[in-house]
């Protein structure tokens, strides 16, 4: 009770307008690592899509059939459960804009990891069906994939403000 007390007259007397408290060196430093690690897999993720969409239209083409690509398609997604597994694991600082954004980065990894499969599993039938055509295979690939990009475009908006209040707070004196 006399702790509780103690606290209630530093509120009291504390100058009026202080804002949070600048970082730590260590903080600042591990909070800058885990957002560019994280955005450094995106980038990843972003390049095995890209990589998997061209295995895709060798399907549409006939220069493969879709068996390298399923095979691609479990490696990454195993890869992808591997590195979400290390961001849950992996310590960020606990200061309320980090928080935000690690919370919101988790969860963005949980989507893609629900969703990744799927979407692609749906592009590589579209690409393997032999009652359409190469020119009806490419737009119904696209329009399949788009659906998901509109979700992911949502995620990638709801980054930008939560990134620049982390840099904020880092940059805080």
């Amino acid at each position: 009770m006399l702790l509780a007390h103690a606290f209630l007259i530093a509120a009291a007397v504390a100058p009026a307008g202080t804002g949070p408290a600048a970082l730590s060196e260590e903080d600042r430093r591990a909070a800058d690592h885990y957002v560019k690690e994280g955005h450094a897999w995106t980038q990843e993720l972003t390049s095995l899509g890209e990589n998997l969409g061209n295995m895709l239209m060798d399907v549409v083409d006939g220069k493969q059939n879709g068996e390298a690509t399923r095979a691609e398609i479990k490696r990454v997604a195993a890869l992808g459960a591997i590195r979400v597994a290390h961001f849950k694991a992996t310590p960020s600082p606990a200061f309320p804009e980090m928080v935000a954004y690690r919370a919101l980065f988790l969860d963005y990894l949980a989507w893609e990891q629900r969703s990744f499969r799927p979407m692609m599993n749906e592009a590589l039938k579209i690409a393997e069906d032999k009652k359409r055509t190469r020119s009806e295979k490419g737009p119904a690939i696209l329009a399949s994939v788009r659906a998901y990009d509109r979700d992911e475009q949502v995620w990638k908006a709801k980054f930008e403000p939560v990134i620049k209040a982390v840099y904020a707070a880092i940059n805080r004196k």
